[in-house]
């Protein structure tokens, strides 16, 4: 450390600072400047430097051990202004993430305030902080009595939003979260009066644009008011999904989104409990890649997955004509009523459930349609696929009231040579909903009006009706009921010559 001292004891200055502490090899900090008046400690120009390439030498300062962070550097400007200090040019570089801004810090106010403005041109957050627990583990933690929930029930830090005012601006051009890759990543944070605004928060995803808002009002000091809205337009989910390395499965599809929700609690578990509002997805137009359906596996969801399109094995690709959630959320009750539609030119996925966010306790079911071409109805013989349990624990099985009302129509099918599962199959095919998205989404579409007959003149001679064909001779047996459901499955699926 070096200083050079001027002036009288009333009156002393500090210039030609040069503070030097640590090692290169782990943690290096440098301070160089001045100070103008030492003893009413006004008048602080320096600028810092802190880098770093290893920081366990400090783990028993910290009381434990510390993470493995990247070679990072530190600079800044620190002057002191009216009323507290004013940090100026801002370069923070950590592994491969970057920050630069200033920041002002106002401590004379009650509470203090905090103005910061930051540009960022890459930030790595899967690189710069820990690896984040497991599902069952953060259930685990939520319910340390041993219960197994998702939403914590620790009451909110609501004093924090009381404590100090803030104004703060980040530009990101990019930023990688859970694998995630975001773009023009823009958000505007204000804390005042004990009432947090995020207002806007705009960036865009796999070629598509998400637009949000957050208003969190702890003012009351025992329960916060939560209202958020997001708005999700273009996003291409088949390349987000790749981009994360979860699946190859989807080609294409577009994803919009409408979330708008409020509630208010003490805790994240009784906001959720009074939720309130409508969460809307859809999904366009895409391919979905038949070879990356394991099309032999156990997983019953796969299965009704599969079932879109029966000729997958055949096919390189199911086209995927849309799909859409709408979740209606009132007092902490989220049902989607005839809202889970995925529909293919030759399938539709259809079903209901609701989401118990008090409970946590969950109840699906999902089911296969045909629509055109297949004769049975696949609801008839695989029934129904059903997700139970609870969000930190669900569960998927194949429905047990599908199950046997499938079996019993295939047993009712033996017993009369195969009519009334064709019939069956031909009412699923009549009925099922060509337009399953739009209902989906609480939208009804009008039918397209029957085409007029054309008119025709009254016949002045009457033709003889053909004689009615010979009776076929009845095969008894097993053998029989076999021959008369094939002729039954070319007549329907007209394949009859």
């Amino acid at each position: 450390m070096a200083a050079r001292l001027k002036g009288s004891p009333d009156k002393m200055s500090v210039d030609a600072i040069a503070v030097s502490v640590g090692r290169a090899e782990q943690v290096l900090l440098t301070v160089k400047g001045a100070l103008a008046d030492a003893v009413g400690l006004k008048g602080l120009d320096v600028t810092l430097a802190v880098e770093g390439r290893d920081i366990a030498p400090f783990a028993s300062l910290a009381g434990g051990p510390l993470p493995k962070v990247p070679p990072f550097q530190i600079q800044a400007g620190l002057k002191d202004q009216a009323g507290g200090y004013l940090v100026e040019g801002l370069k923070v570089k950590v592994g491969e993430s970057d920050l630069a801004g200033r920041l002002a810090l106002v401590l004379d106010g009650k509470p203090p305030r905090i103005d910061a403005a930051i540009t960022s041109s890459l930030l790595d957050l899967d690189a710069l902080l820990p690896a984040g627990e497991d599902k069952a583990a953060l259930a685990k933690k939520a319910a340390p009595d041993g219960e197994k929930r998702l939403f914590p029930a620790d009451p909110l830090p609501l004093e924090g939003l009381g404590a100090a005012e803030a104004k703060v601006t980040l530009r990101a051009k990019r930023v990688v979260a859970g694998g995630v890759p975001i773009e023009d990543l823009a958000v505007d944070v204000l804390l005042a009066n004990g009432r947090l605004d995020v207002k806007p928060l705009s960036a865009r995803l796999s070629g598509g644009t998400i637009g949000a808002t957050v208003d969190l009002d702890g003012a009351s000091g025992d329960q916060a008011a939560l209202d958020a809205r997001v708005n999700i337009k273009g996003v291409d989910a088949g390349a987000l999904l790749k981009t994360m390395k979860l699946t190859e499965l989807l080609e294409g599809g577009p994803l919009d989104g409408k979330i708008g929700l409020t509630g208010r609690g003490a805790s994240v578990r009784d906001m959720m409990a009074g939720l309130t509002g409508e969460i809307v997805v859809t999904l366009g137009k895409g391919r979905v890649h038949n070879s990356a359906i394991d099309l032999a596996g156990a997983d019953l969801a796969s299965k009704a997955f599969t079932s879109l399109n029966p000729l997958a094995e055949k096919e390189e690709y199911t086209e995927l004509s849309c799909g859409a959630l709408r979740f209606v959320v009132k007092d902490g009750m989220a049902t989607a009523k005839k809202g889970i539609a995925i529909q293919t030119p030759k399938m539709n996925i259809v079903g209901d459930g609701t989401v118990n966010l008090k409970t946590e306790e969950i109840d699906f079911a999902v089911k296969p349609e045909a629509r055109q071409g297949l004769g049975i109805n696949l609801a008839s013989v695989a029934g129904m696929v059903r997700a139970t349990g609870t969000l930190a624990e669900p569960t998927v099985g194949l429905d047990k009231l599908g199950a046997a009302t499938g079996a019993l129509s295939v047993g009712t099918a033996i017993a009369t040579g195969g009519l009334s599962l064709l019939a069956e199959g031909l009412v699923g095919r009549v009925t099922a909903d060509e337009n399953a998205c739009q209902t989906a989404l609480g939208k009804t579409v009008a039918a397209k009006p029957a085409a007029k007959p054309a008119a025709t003149k009254p016949s002045t001679t009457q033709t003889a009706a053909p004689p009615p064909p010979p009776a076929e001779k009845k095969e008894g047996g097993f053998g029989g009921f076999l021959k008369d459901l094939g002729k039954s499955l070319d007549r329907t699926l007209g394949t009859k010559k």
